[in-house]
């Protein structure tokens, strides 16, 4: 890639600004090379959902700066830019401005809130950046500063600059109190040592495109703050090699980085005097014979706690950054979705396994759904077998707590919880462990080494795509349609959940 090139006439936005100062080589790829950046195809249902979440908590922000004028980015694009100017020139308006675009001398950038002072007798104007996350991340120092050099450039005069987060500790109770739901903080004494630099890192990325692709060498910077969309090209070497090691389990970063950096690149390779914890080094030698680690008395001593009948439980949650119902906090998880097999015997054949699934429909409280309607469903004996029961406890826990069913529901969880079982535990410790696993203890990386079962082929394969289209299916006038669609494959989905845990006992009792 060496290629000399002119340098391009796009605009550089904030994005590619924040490119820049993660990698040299993705930012040069953005402007000369964008087609030979890999398709992110498998993200984009998770990627547009973040989007439209985003789009909503800037809705909500701008009620903090009422009766602005919004600029239309529906239009083309010399006309969202004349309107922007249009909004700055009026002196008379003296209004917010919404997602105006702020353009000059090849920099580009879109301000979330723009509120226009009056400080002695001058017009200046702080900037908000509205931000879905709860607390201040240090890519947002950039972040800001790049507008702010952007506007300055512009011949705006910079009074503040605030970015706005939410508010992890607000609950809703009836409408949606924006003045309680967001955190503003000032930010210019924090921004000040990014800000002092975009001049020189623009200077620098101009010096970058002009000549030719920069060789970079992989680093943590590939996934920080986000995961570059190069990483399939330039660590391909690396993960052409399942056992590549940053497989290796429970093994810090930065000892994986100084294994790497001394030419250690698979498991294998690892030399045989470093040291290393029990299950690294179960791993490193299932990698070498191809071979599982199976400790039978461990795995006996875990079937001998399982008790008939025996109910397999899965849920599946959304976390909305705006609460939906009442109660809840901004990105608590909410139930919608169970899936529970349940076998009466060891030799019981599995299609007379009954199967019991619920989905909410949007009516009333599933918290409040999800718990009276187990609570006919679980009976009071027999183990519970749940894959990371942290999780489900915590749904179950936060169910009763909402305070909405009857007293008596805290006796029955406090039964119920000392029946679960992990079913993650044996595969946690590696009790067994399949060299297939590359590391991970998932359910999604233990189901398909030991029953051949896999989700790479269903539409929804993943709980984060579970989530989200269930939100978008539920919450969007554009979903509504796909609904029953969605809801067969959230049914096919999390019943992989539980059925795959049947056959995964099965497997370990053979054992």
């Amino acid at each position: 890639m060496l290629k000399n090139v002119k340098k391009p006439t796009k605009l550089v936005s904030k994005s590619t600004y924040l490119s820049l100062l993660q990698c040299p080589k993705l930012f040069w790829t953005i402007f000369n090379e964008p087609s030979s950046i890999p398709a992110q195809e498998s993200g984009n249902q998770a990627n547009q959902s973040r989007f439209d979440e985003g789009k909503l908590v800037e809705k909500y922000a701008r009620q903090l700066f009422a009766d602005g004028i919004q600029i239309d980015h529906s239009q083309p694009f010399p006309v969202i830019i004349a309107q922007s100017q249009a909004a700055l020139d009026d002196s008379h308006a003296n209004l917010p401005i919404y997602n105006p675009l702020i353009s000059i001398g090849g920099l580009i950038c879109e301000i979330d809130i723009l509120v226009p002072r009056r400080i002695g007798g001058m017009r200046k104007y702080d900037i908000y950046e509205v931000k879905s996350s709860t607390h201040i991340k240090d890519h947002h120092l950039p972040d800001l500063s790049f507008q702010k050099y952007v506007c300055q450039k512009a011949g705006l005069s910079i009074n503040q600059a605030h970015l706005i987060t939410i508010n992890s500790t607000y609950v809703k109770q009836g409408e949606i109190k924006p003045k309680k739901l967001f955190s503003i903080q000032l930010m210019d004494e924090m921004i000040e040592p990014y800000f002092s630099k975009v001049g020189e890192n623009l200077r620098v990325g101009g010096n970058i495109l002009s000549i030719y692709c920069p060789e970079i060498p992989i680093g943590c910077h590939c996934s920080s703050p986000y995961e570059c969309p190069l990483m399939s090209v330039c660590w391909k070497k690396l993960l052409a090699n399942d056992d590549n090691i940053f497989s290796l389990t429970g093994l810090r970063a930065e000892k994986k980085w100084g294994l790497y950096n001394e030419g250690v690149l698979r498991t294998v390779k690892v030399p045989k005097n470093y040291q290393l914890n029990g299950k690294q080094e179960i791993q490193i030698e299932a990698d070498r014979t191809g071979k599982p680690n199976i400790d039978p008395k461990a795995i006996q001593r875990f079937c001998n706690r399982l008790q008939f009948p025996i109910y397999f439980v899965d849920f599946e949650t959304f976390n909305p950054a705006i609460p939906t119902l009442e109660g809840i906090s901004p990105y608590q998880q909410i139930p919608f979705q169970y899936s529970l097999h349940v076998q009466t015997a060891p030799d019981q054949k599995p299609k007379a396994i009954k199967h019991h699934s619920w989905i909410w429909n949007g009516k009333g409280d599933p918290r409040v759904e999800l718990v009276k309607k187990l609570k006919g469903l679980l009976g009071n004996r027999g183990s519970i077998i749940v894959y990371n029961a942290q999780f489900e406890k915590m749904i179950l826990k936060q169910a009763i707590k909402a305070g909405k069913v009857a007293p008596s529901y805290d006796n029955w969880l406090e039964g119920i919880l000392n029946r679960f079982v992990d079913l993650l535990e044996p595969f946690k410790a590696f009790h067994y462990y399949h060299p297939d696993q590359h590391g991970s203890a998932s359910i999604k990386s233990v189901l398909p080494v030991l029953t051949g079962k896999g989700y790479e082929d269903m539409d929804i394969s993943n709980g984060a795509i579970a989530s989200t289209e269930y939100m978008r299916v539920m919450f969007t006038d554009e979903g509504k349609k796909d609904r029953a669609r969605v809801f067969r494959q959230l049914e096919e989905y999390c019943g992989l959940d539980t059925w795959g845990m049947v056959e995964i006992v099965g497997k370990l009792k053979a054992v």
